[in-house]
């Protein structure tokens, strides 16, 4: 039990003064439904006059019960109370033991901290859930996607190879191979490839060997057929030893730094989660 003493009358004469400080601080708490009546003077002069000792002005919290009272001796009269257990709605409730936290220290942030683990607020329960669930998600991702490095760009994701591994090459050396091996990859006009890529003098050329280079050139010449599967081959093989062994490496280690920061945060959020009362 947790008592504030605000007050002692030694004197009859102090009591209408007191109590009128008394019921503005009680007012001060700001708490709902709390109902306060002035104590009957008559009867704590009298017991004033039997005792010969002051008139105390307490408010006191125990057992979720917020009671203030005057006493004198044996005579103890209630001038607001209320009984935070009767409130149904868990919202009010909280409110209400947050309010008197706020404005004393007859409820401790332990005492607000219990009641979030007895009665947990359902909406930052899921919210702290969902967060586990996410972080949980995202690092699964990660290490299956930390085991499953391609090998060769021919088996990359469509969706990595033209987003995340383009934009990494770019402005790098051999980054006119990829490009065209995307242009391929994506079914584009073999002569429209063969002119930006290939012919000599293209604006985007890529070294090929002389017998590819030729076969192409001659192909544009004749307008014949362009067959690129052989170009695609050869530009296949500079990308998978050029540059997708340092993208692969980039990738992991930044996976890798990922995952070490998303398991600290996994670790955070299951804290969280069980301290808003979680299960």
């Amino acid at each position: 039990m947790t008592i504030e003493k605000y007050a002692s009358a030694d004197k009859p004469d102090r009591l209408k003064v007191l109590s009128q400080g008394f019921v503005k601080r009680l007012k001060d708490f700001g708490l709902a439904g709390l109902k306060i009546t002035e104590p009957d003077f008559a009867k704590l002069e009298a017991s004033m006059k039997k005792t010969n000792k002051p008139v105390v002005f307490t408010i006191r919290f125990e057992n979720d019960k917020f009671i203030a009272e005057t006493s004198n001796a044996g005579t103890v009269l209630t001038v607001a109370a209320i009984d935070l257990a009767k409130e149904g709605d868990r919202t009010k409730r909280r409110a209400l033991l947050q309010a008197i936290n706020d404005h004393s220290s007859l409820a401790s942030s332990a005492d607000l901290a219990a009641f979030d683990q007895k009665f947990p607020d359902p909406q930052k329960v899921a919210e702290a859930k969902a967060e586990v669930a996410r972080l949980e998600q995202e690092i699964k991702r990660d290490e299956e996607w930390k085991g499953k490095r391609p090998k060769s760009v021919k088996t990359m994701l469509d969706s990595e190879r033209e987003v995340s591994f383009q934009n990494w090459a770019k402005g790098k050396t051999y980054e006119k191979f990829l490009n065209f091996v995307v242009r391929v990859e994506n079914g584009g006009a073999p002569k429209d490839i063969a002119e930006e890529f290939i012919k000599t003098g293209a604006p985007k050329a890529i070294k090929l060997r002389d017998a590819t280079q030729k076969a192409v050139e001659d192909a544009l010449q004749k307008n014949q057929a362009l067959r690129l599967a052989q170009a695609l081959t050869e530009a296949i093989a500079v990308v998978d030893a050029r540059m997708l062994p340092t993208y692969n490496g980039e990738i992991l280690k930044a996976i890798t730094d990922r995952l070490t920061e998303n398991k600290k945060k996994l670790a955070t959020a299951k804290a969280k989660y069980k301290a808003v009362g979680g299960k």
